[in-house]
């Protein structure tokens, strides 16, 4: 487990470039299968504003790959490497549990996936809550997602 002194929602930004590459580091792990070790981290202690332990577990199998690809690739013990690592996580729950999402990212010829810039960005730059995940409001306005009735 990583200890991380402060709550998910103080995780920083980070750069459009960082993000990107941490999902095509991640996709590549998932997709030619990665070895997790003892020393991958399989979650998180966030400490709120109490005081008071958080704890995030990567249990699902996708998460802990994908998880266990950025901490090898930008080091979960970092305050860059915990944010760049739950920015993927919410964006790719983001993405499984809102229909709106699904105009944002498409599957190509060779079926990777390929994610809207302006989502990636707001993925990037979107403040976390709590829980270390987005909230769908904030990143429907930040990708101009809303419809007509919906802005009224």
């Amino acid at each position: 487990m990583v200890c991380a002194p402060f709550p998910a929602q103080e995780l920083p930004p980070v750069g459009l470039s960082d993000i990107s590459r941490a999902w095509e580091t991640a996709s590549k792990a998932a997709e030619m299968g990665i070895k997790m070790g003892e020393n991958d981290p399989d979650g998180v202690f966030f400490r709120d504003e109490k005081g008071a332990s958080i704890q995030v577990r990567f249990d699902d199998f996708d998460a802990h790959c994908w998880a266990t690809a950025i901490h090898r690739t930008f080091n979960l013990a970092t305050i860059k490497g915990l944010s760049i690592c739950f920015r993927m996580l919410a964006l790719y729950q983001l993405m499984a549990k809102n229909p709106w999402a699904r105009p944002l990212f498409s599957f190509d010829r060779k079926n990777r996936l390929r994610i809207d810039k302006g989502l990636m960005a707001a993925a990037a730059a979107t403040p976390l809550n709590v829980d270390g995940l987005f909230d769908p409001d904030h990143i429907r306005r930040e990708t101009g997602t809303f419809s007509s009735k919906e802005r009224h």
